[in-house]
């Protein structure tokens, strides 16, 4: 039996905070329909360790969101079994990314992971995304979600 194998993305803290942090966000519908495709098998999103730091440092200073709120999120981020990526082996292609793009190695890192693993990375962070126009395998959220995926 020829199982095909579901695309993966690379997802950055712009795009995971969407999914605990709705109020004030924007494009939070095409963050659950990513997010829903994981669980539902049709992709499979991967990122760094760093997500959760940023995810939870985001989410403690959501004035909506008491420190129960932001355990109950980080215990379901990890029970998205999100595959996290290691640092090691991509640190120096992230400084070099950082140098030549003038952004923060914590928005390089997963550039880098996008580069070295080749998935396509996801993101949220409409800046960043100028800043990496004409790199491949960088998508804004906007961008895949006009690509006629799955509903």
């Amino acid at each position: 039996m020829n199982r095909e194998v579901p695309p993966r993305y690379v997802v950055d803290a712009s795009i995971v905070v969407k999914w605990y942090s709705k109020s004030g966000e924007e494009d939070v519908e095409k963050a659950d329909k990513l997010i829903n495709e994981h669980i539902k098998g049709e992709c499979l999103l991967v990122s760094s360790p760093l997500v959760l730091y940023e995810l939870s440092n985001a989410l403690r200073f959501n004035p909506h969101l008491n420190q129960e709120d932001v355990v109950r999120a980080i215990k379901a981020f990890l029970g998205l079994e999100i595959e996290l990526l290691g640092f090691e082996e991509i640190f120096e292609e992230m400084l070099e990314i950082a140098f030549q793009k003038d952004i923060t190695t914590y928005d390089a890192v997963y550039v880098a992971l996008s580069r070295r693993h080749q998935i396509p990375l996801v993101t949220a962070d409409y800046e960043l995304f100028e800043k990496l126009k004409g790199l491949p395998l960088v998508i804004s959220l906007k961008e895949m979600s006009n690509r006629g995926r799955r509903s």
